[in-house]
């Protein structure tokens, strides 16, 4: 934002009250009247140039801070409209091809067995809900965002995550460790969280990913991890703060820092750190009970939720800041 510099008012002051006093002094030590009238005259007129000039500065002050006001406006709305393009891109396509894979593939093969058929619709229940779940965050205001963020239900992490690597594209070599997970979220905003991850890992040209799923203490946990860097650059400084002035272009640094506040919204963190040579981004949510009814058995139900106090877990612990060179230090 260009810098516009302004007269200080103190010095414009000072020299005007320095100029009343040299017409005033020339007034006093002045022996001739017209020439003492002339000083009056000039006297006034200075001061009602003086005046003026300082209303005009005022002016131009309270202008110079509207225009200010207003480029940051603008310039929000810029980050806003681009977080909102790269969003729809990374969160409505894939959920929409999905369902048009799976729809053509029912209606070209009409003698699938049953059980077959009915995963088909499951997917493309989950990834419409998924669709969904974004209209309805575009519909809402931010006070209705606040409103409902404790409006969760019980979601599987480990049948998310094996739907979202079943439909993820080729390309990349996944393997998992899924066992049983079941936490207080949304599962519309917990798959497009892993397939943003998934997106970024792709775009650092990562060819093997692993994904696991746990429960730990009181969190239920996601972890997304692959030998070497797993995200780029912009994508680790989404996770870990560690940013610069250009990131906020990168339509990585922007889906994952979004990534990033659905993961606040709902509860949980989510974090990047590097161990041994193997990167990880690890999602944590919080843990249901195992009283909580299955979700496939009734889908359409939803808890309500009070807000949980944060507790102690991997986020935590490395409070989004891995010591490590490569995320305390920058090479371009």
């Amino acid at each position: 934002m260009p810098q516009r510099p302004s007269p200080p008012p103190s010095i414009a002051i000072f020299a005007i009250i320095g100029g009343l006093l040299i017409i005033a002094g020339g007034i006093v030590v002045t022996t001739s009247s017209a020439a003492r009238w002339t000083l009056v005259g000039a006297g006034v007129a200075f001061g009602v140039v003086a005046a003026y000039v300082i209303l005009l500065g005022k002016a131009n002050h309270r202008q110079e801070r509207r225009i200010v006001e207003l480029e940051r406006g603008i310039t929000s709305v810029e980050a806003t409209h681009a977080g909102l393009r790269n969003r729809m891109v990374s969160t409505l396509r894939e959920p929409l091809t999905d369902i048009v894979a799976y729809a053509e593939r029912l209606i070209n093969h009409p003698t699938l067995e049953t059980p077959e058929r009915i995963g088909m619709l499951e997917e493309i229940r989950n990834s419409a809900r998924e669709v969904e779940q974004f209209l309805a965050d575009l519909a809402e205001q931010p006070e209705d965002l606040m409103a409902h963020a404790n409006s969760h239900h019980l979601v599987l992490l480990d049948h998310e995550a094996r739907s979202v690597i079943a439909a993820a594209p080729k390309g990349t070599q996944y393997s998992s460790e899924l066992e049983k997970a079941r936490a207080w979220a949304d599962s519309a905003k917990v798959r497009q969280i892993m397939r943003t991850v998934l997106n970024a890992a792709r775009a650092a040209e990562c060819h093997q990913v692993t994904l696991k799923t746990g429960e730990r203490s009181s969190k239920a946990i996601v972890t997304i991890s692959a030998h070497g860097q797993l995200l780029p650059i912009e994508g680790i400084a989404a996770l870990t703060g560690n940013t610069e002035s250009g990131d906020s272009n990168s339509a990585t640094y922007i889906a994952l820092r979004d990534a990033h506040a659905m993961a606040a919204d709902m509860g949980g963190t989510i974090g990047y750190t590097e161990v041994f040579g193997m990167s990880h981004v690890v999602i944590e949510l919080e843990r249901a009970g195992e009283d909580i009814a299955d979700p496939t058995q009734d889908a359409h139900e939803e808890k309500v939720v009070s807000p949980v106090l944060p507790r102690e877990g991997f986020t935590a612990a490395v409070d989004l800041r891995p010591e490590r060179p490569t995320a305390s230090i920058r090479f371009s």
